[in-house]
């Protein structure tokens, strides 16, 4: 994660934003992306504490077609 965020909307809700990049290790022994982008969170405060409502995930990386019927 990086480059996060909180914007602080009232005194009980807050909008968090963060940036995201996941790495996996591919069939040929080389690192490829598994996920690129960012998430924004609903926040809401809970008895003092602060609690996830929702979560939008952004993806960066267009979605690849599926694989070719035979």
């Amino acid at each position: 994660m990086s480059n996060s965020s909180i914007e602080i909307l009232d005194p009980s809700h807050a909008r968090h934003r963060s940036y995201a990049q996941t790495v996996r290790l591919a069939d040929n022994g080389q690192f490829v992306v598994g996920f690129m982008g960012r998430y924004d969170d609903l926040l809401v405060k809970v008895d003092g504490g602060w609690l996830i409502k929702s979560r939008e995930l952004v993806s960066f990386i267009p979605p690849t077609a599926p694989p070719a019927a035979k």
